[in-house]
This record gives C-alpha cells, structure tokens and sequence, in this order.
C-alpha cells in the first residue's frame, strides 16, 4: 500500500535491524518521513 516503507540498518559487529513504518501523507511527504526515520535510526545505533 501506499506509504509502506521498510527501513533497514546494519553495522559490520552487528545483526541486520529492519522496520516497517506506515506513512500518511504526498510522495514527498512520505520521502521525508522516511529519510528522517532512517537518519534516526542511524543515530540511534551509532549511540549504542
């Protein structure tokens, strides 16, 4: 469906983490939703 995006993210020491997300909203909207999710997720693994 419209707006399904899975994210996924992977360090070299680690297992493969991915994600379902579900967004509302334009194609440029939902592009965004999803380049500021994986940014965060990125972050996040980064810190830990």
């Amino acid at each position: 469906p419209v707006g399904t995006v899975w994210i996924g993210w992977a360090r070299k020491s680690d297992k493969v983490v991915s994600q379902l997300f579900q967004f509302e909203g334009d194609r440029e909207s939902i592009r965004r939703q999803a380049v500021l999710n994986a940014l965060s997720g990125i972050i996040k693994n980064a810190r830990d």
